[in-house]
Formats: structure tokens, C-alpha cells, sequence
């Protein structure tokens, strides 16, 4: 692919003009002013050079999404486009920060809006906080449940006041039967403790309770409390009973937003009936001294081709499809996107699926091909930080930052094709819907996530697959390599892993990744989990430890190949295999089991030929006793459930690996270590998580660009 030599260069600066020339001296004050000048150039004949779109630094408060369509795509020819070289040539619509910007001067396109005027007041309990009046709140033009404080997330005040530690515990569900009632039985009121929810709540319709279940977390608001009965109702049913899990425990919860529990610095509390913002502000802020941001707009940026709708079906599994021409051709290079927040309408707030699929992204696209971002920041927003859509192709995202997310991460949704994500530090999600994933992945095809860094989390850290069962799916073919995840689930939700996959993905592999302090709230806290039909799965050289159930489960699937790997320092047992099936369901070779328990196996085994070979077993904590062997025996070797696969694969081993120090995370084995006599090859882990700088180029493929599929 050549180089363009010819380009037009277009400036824009938060001090500048929109009526200016776009020019270094003279820039335009928006984005949104340089491309309808960009198009301009286009219908002039001037669409044969490259368009380059600089920010300078500063903060672009925007009154609407910057909207991208197939008018600002650059060019694409095919390969007789330039008959010298007969090459393919692609000229950019590049936007990007001004040469030399700095982290304090980066251009910052914000879906926010800064508030001012804050005067000092004594709150009710004595407290010292300042307060502000906003008459677009009052009129009920905006409402807004986020803020942002010097470039920092504040949060409403909740009950229990330190709720990621503690939580209510709701009494039984009025009318419906637990023993009878299966998991998908919506709830719309509760019995609550005694003095679990305070009389007298201010605006208690603003209120909302957060309910952690299952694998899901569910945020309504307070309709109706009778402390008569303490029941209350709810303005929205759940989706899944509120219930623990599947068994009759009923649900941990927490209010938030409550105004009798505003009293640490740092908390917020906007009083929407009558427009006030108030705020307890932390050692060392003064009014004049402080940013204060909130946010007014759903997302950041919407690139799109053209596309047929959705219709009526829901968000999360409906969507724009893509169709005619896509948005083509189109970099942006060390932009921050920043302050959003999503307004759910009815049928997406009682909808609360998995991996909190149905919130949008602050940055969507949906058919775009040969777009890149590179050097980006997404963060301070409330959803996921990126959502692409049916009919991405040849897209990516190389040394972004996704942090501070409502939701998760970056979303990569059904009808994509060839998504990578690259040398991408993504982290500090789950802060208003703690079901999002760092990298959420579903009936796409050919997407590679390679040497990220992705933690804190409160639910899974990779997500592949959005099929339960064998059917046929266009989910295949991805590559998950080189990737640091660590501290997913923080002990929140249950059921789900560092990394989690479903349905058959035929090419999909999963090597050289570390995941380690995986914490579940209840059962589930997997390192590498396939899950439901999860089938031709390579999972080989990865490390998983401090894991609080097994660093490997199957749930039920088909010959994934399972070889080569470490699991450590599992709190429940060594292997976990949950359901039965006629077939072999992975063949488990050549790894080294090294965990804290006595227990082999968390639920079913049915041994098939030699699916399970050559693994090397360990309990560091309860070795052999060397004056009766019999006492002290490092696993459960006659649990039945396991002896049927010795007897028919018969190169497992009891052997201490001898790792170099396993409690800090060295796996370092000596050349004369059992495993390795066993047949298990070190694997180097040290180029794990984003490479040094170095812009990545997009992907060639044999086929020519201009050919669309």
C-alpha cells in the first residue's frame, strides 16, 4: 500500500472560528466545520489527496455527536488506480492531536458540560459542601446520574455507604414461589430488612436499588415503599429473579443516589425537582480551583455507511445492518473521547442481559471499513467505551486507553469482521453497570486481541461468543494472545472468568495470556472458562493463578484442545467439568495443575479415550508425610470421579513442579523439574501486555481492498 504524499491539512482549535480559513493561523472552532470543509474539497476534484484534520489541545465541548457518513470517507482505489506501482492506494481522512501535544494539552472531544457558580452551604447534618443552581435540571431538560472532579469519578452517595464491600440482603420476593419459579422470573417487589431502607427518603422516586445476581446486576428505581409490609416496588421488573443465584438465598442489593448518606468528601447529590447540585468537596478544592463536569450527550462520536434499521427488535440484538456503501478510510490519532451518559428508554432498562450487551457505546460505528484508532483515549463515560456494529470490517484500535467506564470496554458486535485490538491498556470498568466486559466479542469473525492490559473489572475480562449450544454461527477464527488480566470480578457477580467464550469457534485461539486474582461473588471465579457449546477451542502456554474456583472449566462443548498450560493457586480444586455429553469434550494434555487443594475435580467426569494425558498434579500446602504416607496425601487420587481417567490415561503424575516462587507470581521451572520431564515446554510470558510505542499498521490481505464481501 502506498504512501500519499499530496495532502490538505486542516486546523481546528478550541480558541478558533468556524468562520475562519481552517488554516494554522486562522482554525476552525470544530470538528464538525473542518469535515463539511473536507467534503467541500471532495466535490472540487480535490478528492485525490489525503485530508488531515489537527487539534489542537483543549477541551471541545460539544452540543451534539460529532457525526461521521460515507461523504467524509477517504479514498479507496484498487489496484489500477495507480498504474506506475499497480498497488492498492489509500488516502485517509486522518483527524488527529497538533504535533508535540502533551498529556495536560491533548484535544478532548466532551459529551459534557463544566459547572459553575457553586456557593458554599451548611448541609442538614453539619456537613460542608457547596451547591449550584442549574435551571435546565429544574425545567427537566437535563438529568444527569455522573460526574467528573479534575479529571476524577465522583460518585453518588449509597447505603450500605461502602457498597463493593457490603450489601443488604433482600428478605423473599412477594408471589412468587422459589421452588417452582424458574431463574428467568421477573421481580417487581422485594421484602427488605427493618431499617435496610430509611424512612423519609428524599425525592425517593430518584432512588435506586442495585441488585448483584447471578451474573447480572440489575438497577432500578424505587417506585413504591410500604414499611408497612417492607416491601418495595420497583418502577421496572427485573429480568432474572432476585434471588442470589439459582437457589432461594434472596439477592445482595445497595440503594444509590440516596441524599441522607451524603456526607464524605467527594460525594454528590443532584436534587433534580429542584435543580441543585450539591457537593462535599476533598482536602485542597476551592470553587475557583475546580473543574466540575457532567454529562449532557449519549455518545462522543457515530461513524456510519449506509445502513438499513433495526426495526423493533431491542438493542442488544438489533442494532443498524449494515448496507450499500461503508464509511471508508477514516484514522484518528491521539484524540480523547470523554463524558457521556447513557439514557436508557423502557424496553433497554428492563432488559439487563449478560455482559451488560444492550448499553452503547460513547464511540459507536457501524459499517465502516479500513478505520483506525491509534493513540486514543476513551474514557469518563458511561457505557462502553466503543461499540462497533454490523458490517466493521478491517478496524483498529493500537495503544488506546479505555478506562473509567460505566459499563465495559470496547464492543465488537455481531456482522464485524477483522477487528484488532492491539497494545490497548483497558481497565476501571463496571462503575454503573457492573456486568460490561474489557472485550466484548460476539457473532464476529477473525478478531484479534493481542498484548492488552485489562483489569478491574467486575465481571470477565474477554468474552467470545454470543451463541449457547452447537448451532451454526458466524462466530470463528479469533486470536486472544499475549494479553495481562488481572483483578476481574472483585468479588461482585458470579459465573465468569478471566476469559469466557460460547458456541462453536471453529479457529478460535487462546495462547500466551496471564490471568490471575480472578474473584467471583459467589460460585464461578474461573481463569480460562468455556462456557455452553463452546467447541475447536486451541487453549495452549497460558498461566492462570489466584483464581477462587479452578483456573480451568468446561462447562459443556466440544474437543477443545487444552495443552501446555499452568493453573495455580485455585482455592476450590485443580479441574473443573460440569456436564456429561456423548462425545469427547477436550482433550486436557501437558499441564501442570499446581493449586491449594486436595480436591481434583469440581463436578462430572466421563473419561473418553485420552482426553486426559500427561498433566502434572500438585498441593503445595499439603504435602506427603514422610513417616506415614499415607496421611497427608497431596490429592484425592481414589475420588472416583477421577480414578477412571488415570486408569485410562496412565502418564498423570503427583509431583511438585519445583516453580521458583509461585506466591509472587514467578513459574519459573529448573531444566530438571518433573513437568518438564513429563513433556511440558516453559513458555515465555515477559512480553505480555502492550509492546513499546510503535504505531501498528493496518492488517494486508491477499485480496484486493476495493473488493467488498
Amino acid at each position: 500500500m502506498s504512501d500519499v504524499r499530496e495532502v490538505v491539512t486542516l486546523y481546528v482549535s478550541p480558541r478558533g472560528d468556524d468562520k475562519g480559513l481552517g488554516t494554522k493561523g486562522k482554525p476552525f472552532a470544530t470538528v464538525e466545520r473542518a469535515l463539511r470543509e473536507a467534503r467541500k474539497l471532495k466535490g472540487k476534484g480535490k478528492d485525490q489527496k489525503a485530508v488531515r484534520i489537527v487539534l489542537g489541545g483543549g477541551r471541545y465541548e460539544l452540543r451534539k455527536p460529532i457525526v461521521m457518513g460515507v461523504a467524509d470517507s477517504g479514498l479507496m482505489r484498487g489496484p489500477n488506480a495507480n498504474p506506475k506501482e499497480n498497488e492498492v492506494v489509500s488516502r485517509y481522512v486522518s483527524i488527529e492531536a497538533a504535533p508535540g501535544s502533551y498529556p495536560g494539552n491533548v484535544p478532548v472531544l466532551s459529551g459534557g458540560r463544566r459547572i459553575t457558580g457553586f456557593k458554599a452551604v451548611t448541609l442538614e447534618n453539619g456537613v460542608k459542601a457547596w451547591r449550584a443552581y442549574l435551571p435546565e435540571v429544574k425545567r427537566g431538560k437535563w438529568n444527569f446520574n455522573q460526574l467528573w472532579v479534575n479529571g476524577e469519578r465522583r460518585l453518588r452517595p449509597t447505603l450500605p455507604r461502602d457498597f463493593r464491600h457490603e450489601q443488604y440482603r433482600i428478605v423473599s420476593l412477594p408471589g412468587i414461589d422459589l421452588d417452582t419459579a424458574p431463574g428467568f422470573t421477573p421481580t417487581h417487589c422485594f421484602e427488605f430488612a427493618e431499617g435496610d431502607i430509611p424512612r423519609g427518603l428524599h425525592n425517593a422516586g430518584d432512588v435506586e436499588m442495585v441488585a448483584l445476581h447471578y451474573w447480572i446486576s440489575t438497577r432500578r428505581k424505587l417506585k413504591h415503599v410500604d414499611f408497612a409490609n417492607r416491601t418495595a416496588t420497583l418502577d421496572q421488573p427485573s429480568r432474572m429473579r432476585l434471588t442470589d443465584d439459582f437457589n432461594k438465598l434472596g439477592a445482595p442489593y445497595y440503594l444509590e443516589n440516596v441524599r441522607e448518606a451524603l456526607e464524605e468528601p467527594g460525594q454528590w447529590y443532584l436534587d433534580r425537582p429542584a435543580g441543585m447540585l450539591y457537593y462535599i468537596p476533598k482536602k485542597g478544592e476551592t470553587p475557583g480551583g475546580t473543574e466540575v463536569i457532567a454529562p449532557a450527550l449519549e455518545q462522543v462520536l457515530t461513524m456510519s455507511g449506509e445502513c438499513e434499521a433495526a426495526g423493533d427488535l431491542p438493542r442488544n440484538e438489533g442494532r443498524p445492518v449494515a448496507a450499500g456503501k461503508p464509511l471508508d478510510s477514516v484514522r484518528w490519532v491521539g484524540v480523547r473521547f470523554a463524558h457521556t451518559q447513557w439514557t436508557p428508554d423502557d424496553q433497554e432498562m428492563s432488559a439487563t442481559p449478560q455482559s451488560a450487551v444492550h448499553v452503547p457505546g460513547a464511540v459507536n460505528l457501524t459499517h465502516v471499513r479500513d478505520c483506525h484508532f491509534i493513540d486514543c483515549e476513551i474514557g469518563h463515560v458511561d457505557g462502553y467505551g466503543v461499540e462497533l456494529n454490523a458490517g466493521c470490517m478491517d478496524v483498529t484500535f493500537g495503544y488506546c486507553q479505555v478506562h473509567d467506564v460505566g459499563a465495559g470496554g470496547i464492543k465488537v458486535w455481531h456482522g464485524c469482521q477483522r477487528v484488532d485490538i492491539t497494545d490497548c491498556h483497558i481497565h476501571d470498568g463496571g462503575h454503573r453497570h457492573h456486568t460490561g466486559c474489557g472485550v466484548l466479542i460476539g457473532a464476529a469473525s477473525g478478531c484479534r486481541v493481542l498484548h492488552n492490559h485489562i483489569h478491574d473489572f467486575d465481571y470477565t475480562g474477554i468474552s467470545i461468543g454470543w451463541n449457547w449450544g452447537y448451532a451454526k454461527t458466524e462466530c470463528f477464527g479469533h486470536v486472544v494472545e499475549y494479553n495481562h488480566v488481572h483483578d476481574i470480578g472483585r468479588g461482585m457477580l458470579s459465573d465468569m472468568g478471566g476469559i469466557y467464550t460460547l458456541g462453536n469457534q471453529v479457529g478460535t485461539r487462546i495462547r500466551f495470556n496471564c490471568f490471575h486474582d480472578i474473584e467471583a461473588r459467589g460460585y464461578g471465579g474461573w481463569g480460562i472458562y468455556p462456557d455452553e457449546g463452546s467447541t475447536h477451542i486451541l487453549i495452549e502456554n497460558n498461566l492462570t493463578y489466584r483464581t477462587k474456583h479452578p483456573g480451568f472449566h468446561q462447562h459443556y462443548g466440544r474437543e477443545n484442545i487444552v495443552r501446555n498450560n499452568i493453573f495455580a493457586l485455585a482455592r476450590e480444586a485443580h479441574f473443573a467439568s460440569t456436564w456429561i455429553e456423548p462425545h469427547v469434550s477436550h482433550f486436557v494434555t501437558g499441564n501442570i495443575f499446581y493449586n491449594a487443594t486436595n480436591k481434583v475435580l469440581h463436578g462430572n467426569w466421563r473419561p473418553l479415550g485420552d482426553e486426559m494425558d500427561r498433566n502434572l498434579f500438585w498441593n503445595p500446602r499439603n504435602p506427603r508425610n514422610p513417616r506415614n504416607p499415607r496421611k497427608g496425601h497431596p490429592l484425592e487420587l481414589n475420588d472416583k470421579k477421577f480414578r477412571g481417567t488415570l486408569g485410562t490415561a496412565r502418564h498423570n503424575v503427583i509431583a511438585d513442579p519445583r516453580f521458583k516462587n509461585p506466591d509472587k507470581g514467578d513459574f519459573t521451572l529448573p531444566p530438571d523439574s518433573p513437568a518438564i520431564q513429563l513433556g511440558f515446554r516453559p513458555f515465555d510470558l515477559s512480553t505480555i501486555g502492550p509492546r513499546p510505542r510503535k504505531h501498528p499498521r493496518p492488517r494486508k490481505h491477499p485480496r484486493p481492498r476495493n473488493v467488498r464481501s
